[in-house]
């Protein structure tokens, strides 16, 4: 189990945890049996100064060496993609408070349809491994940080979460 970490980290993941084991370290390989995943259980904490709207963070799992066939992945979401028009419906009092943390968690039904993928996808029922990115994170000021670059809503379309534009400072240390 890894995660990938950007420079701007304003959502951390704290703890991982399944059915059977109330927290797992992350950065070791599972020695759990082939049903790991049921009850995969992510706690993510809001490192940023600004409440957190929605989050979609993958679980990515690679190929064993010299497999050249794309890796698979799943996504984790609380709330909508702060990027798409299903935005604009999100639930207004789900949110994550800075310094609060939040559980992002494979449903059953989640869980039966990656098992189904993995499968179709020729990975072997033991899979020992996954790696965390944290893809999408939406803030209540409409800004979006999008695999580490921050992207702050379009003036021109200020209810619109389908249009950002990329803030403009590289260097951005937060």
């Amino acid at each position: 189990m890894s995660k990938r970490s950007w420079n701007v980290e304003p959502v951390k993941i704290i703890a991982i945890k399944n059915k059977k084991k109330a927290n797992i370290d992350i950065g070791k390989a599972f020695d759990d049996d082939d049903d790991w995943l049921d009850g995969f259980s992510v706690t993510v904490l809001n490192n940023s100064d600004k409440i957190v709207t929605a989050m979609n963070l993958e679980m990515i799992f690679r190929r064993d060496p010299g497999d050249s066939r794309p890796p698979a992945g799943q996504g984790l979401y609380f709330g909508p993609s702060p990027s798409g028009a299903g935005y604009l419906l999100r639930d207004p009092n789900k949110v994550i408070k800075p310094g609060k943390t939040v559980a992002l968690s494979l449903t059953p039904e989640d869980y039966e349809s990656l098992k189904r993928l993995l499968q179709q996808t020729g990975y072997t029922a033991s899979i020992h491994r996954v790696e965390l990115v944290i893809r999408e994170v939406g803030f209540e000021d409409g800004s979006v940080l999008q695999a580490g670059t921050l992207f702050l809503p379009d003036p021109n379309h200020p209810n619109d979460p389908t249009k950002k534009i990329r803030q403009n400072n590289k260097r951005h240390h937060g």
